[in-house]
């Protein structure tokens, strides 16, 4: 539950405030990592997209698309220890429409353009 805003959500004892907060720190600490190794990938003379960035980039998306779920937007609580809360986490994420899909794929576009331009 700790690491609840790892997930754009929170632990029960948390604010929304404090966890968005450490979502947003986490999420650019992993997309600055992410360009760096992609620029010393390409100043080694390599092409393609470095194993490492990818993975640093991959960290900072799940959080990023994790965001944007009807289930953890604003920083919901998550308390595994609860079953009705699990209930409605899991139908919250089965009611996830096109359209959002599609806006989530662009953020996700958005931001792979930014680290790996």
């Amino acid at each position: 539950m700790r690491n609840s805003y790892k997930h754009s959500m929170r632990a029960p004892y948390q604010s929304a405030e404090d966890a968005q907060a450490k979502a947003r720190q986490y999420i650019t600490q992993n997309l600055t990592k992410a360009r760096r190794l992609q620029e010393a990938w390409r100043a080694k003379g390599n092409c393609g997209y470095s194993p490492d960035a990818l993975r640093e980039f991959g960290y900072a998306l799940h959080t990023l698309t994790d965001s944007t779920s009807p289930s953890h937007a604003g920083a919901q609580p998550w308390n595994p220890g609860n079953i009705v809360d699990v209930i409605r986490h899991v139908r919250g994420e089965a009611s996830i429409s096109p359209e959002h899909i599609h806006s989530t794929a662009e953020l996700a576009r958005r931001y792979f353009g930014i680290v790996f331009k």
